[in-house]
């Protein structure tokens, strides 16, 4: 009969622990990377569609200038 030390029943159990929950290590670093790749995805279509959004925006904001100057002078 041989008599494991306790440090050799801590690395078995470690190292069993850590077999047992390889898939779940393996799902959860595959899902960080899709989700980054995701995240990643959609700043650029983002950061792509932002000079419109800008110019759309100054366009906006120059017809209310125009409306409020007009309204300015007729009262006056």
């Amino acid at each position: 009969m041989v008599i494991e030390t306790n440090l050799s029943l801590i690395f078995w159990d470690t190292l069993g622990g850590v077999i047992k929950n390889l898939p779940f290590f393996i799902l959860i670093i595959w899902g960080v990377k899709v989700l980054s790749k995701s995240i990643s995805n959609g700043m650029k279509t983002i950061i792509k569609q932002m000079p419109d959004w800008i110019s759309e925006y100054d366009n906006m904001k120059m017809k209310h200038y125009k409306i409020e100057q007009a309204i300015a002078g007729r009262t006056r």
